[in-house]
This record gives structure tokens, sequence and C-alpha cells, in this order.
């Protein structure tokens, strides 16, 4: 009796996929909540084999006949995503304050960048351990570079203590560095 049952309700469930209304339409029939687990563990252990080999024998019927997909197909979404807006960044667009570039070198990248990123990205660390500390407009950043002198190190006042004084040698930039920023994975919902 009960190994008949279990096994109709999973071969109902493995081209049905109607997992809760076949469980509950079982349940009333045989009155017996005692075989709920049982029944559940049949009906999901069919819709899973189904789903990995075919699409439900309604899902079938509906497409041959024009209708829209009960379940979103794979690859369309509904929702934008922060990657179909994001531009990304490209290795001139980083740079590492363990090694502070010069003026001239900086402001050659940034002229001869052909990256679409509007932001410079400042990291600290090395191999898998590299940290964004801070980001800076590109185009603030090359107006202040333009009046400075060319072998002076930028300085941008992450990962240093104190402020830096003032010499001829560095070009403090610490009012450029932008630090409340949120970093977000790619897949992140825009609402």
């Amino acid at each position: 009796g009960v190994f008949a049952m279990v096994g109709a309700l999973a071969t109902l469930s493995g081209f049905a996929r109607m997992t809760v209304s076949l469980v509950v339409i079982m349940l009333e029939l045989t009155g017996e909540l005692n075989y709920a687990v049982p029944f559940m563990c049949a009906v999901l252990s069919a819709k899973l084999v189904g789903d990995y080999f075919t699409e439900s024998v309604y899902g079938a019927h509906a497409s041959l006949l024009g209708f829209a997909n009960i379940e979103e197909p794979h690859g369309l979404r509904m929702f934008a995503q922060l990657s179909d807006v994001a531009v990304s960044c490209s290795a001139d667009d980083l740079v590492d304050l363990n090694n502070p570039p010069c003026v001239a070198s900086l402001l050659q990248v940034l002229q001869t960048s052909t990256s679409r990123c509007s932001l410079l990205v400042l990291v600290q660390g090395e191999g898998s351990q590299v940290k964004v500390q801070g980001l800076v407009d590109k185009a603030l950043l090359v107006s202040k570079l333009k009046c400075q002198v060319d072998d002076a190190t930028c300085f941008f006042g992450l990962g240093s203590v104190g402020r830096v004084e003032e010499d001829d040698s560095k070009v403090d930039l610490t009012s450029l560095v932008e630090i409340g920023f949120r970093q977000m994975l790619c897949n992140a919902p825009l609402l």
C-alpha cells in the first residue's frame, strides 16, 4: 500500500512537477499524517531528477502553444544589476600606495589611458591581500598635477602617519581622496 502510493506520487511529481499540491492531495486521500515525510521525499527527489533532464509536461505543452513560461528562463533578468552600469577598471586605473608615483609618470598614465573609468583607485597590499584604500577623481587630479614639479612624488595621505611637510619633493593630494565609499559585488541589484 504505502510503497505503491509513494511510487505513484513520485511518478506524478516527475512529469507534472506540482510538488506541494500532490503531497496535499495524497495526504487528504490517505488521511495519515505519518506518510507526510515519505511523500515529501519522493516528490522532492522526483522533481529534482525531472528538472535535471527535461521540463514538465505542462511547461512543454504551454511552450508548444506559445504561452509564456511559468519559470524564469535562464539568462533573463527582470531587474538591473550593478555590473550592467559599472565601468570596469584597467591596470592604468590603479595606483599602488606602497610605491607612490611621481607627478610626471602619473600625468602621462592619466593622459594616455584609454580606460573609460573616471576614478583612480588607490590600492595597498600585495598578491591576494590587495585592498582598496580610496578613490580620486581623474579630472581633478589632472588639473592639480599640471601645475606641480614633474619629479615630485604624489602623496595621497593613506597608509601614512601625519601630514606631508611643505616641500617640492612631495605633492599633497589628500584633499582629493575619497575614502567614504562602499564596495559592492558585481551582481548587487540596483533599486
